[in-house]
């Protein structure tokens, strides 16, 4: 996850997990979006899905807590 994590979001980035998501967020609200579950089925591919981010926000994300609905 380091390798592609400082090609996809801006450091510095803050953890936290839904499920069996696994979510990397990083400055500009830039996110990286780790199924583990999908990893765990397919042999050698890491499936993860990135959102681009707030092109005119750079802000540093100080702390991230998951919340129940």
């Amino acid at each position: 996850l380091g390798r592609i994590s400082t090609y996809l979001i801006k450091t510095p980035c803050k953890i936290t997990a839904v499920g069996t998501m696994l979510f990397v967020i990083g400055r500009g609200l830039q996110t990286l979006m780790l199924d583990l579950e999908k990893v765990g089925r397919v042999r050698g591919t890491l499936m993860t899905t990135s959102i681009a981010g707030l092109g005119s926000v750079n802000d540093i994300i100080i702390s991230c807590k998951t919340i129940a609905i």
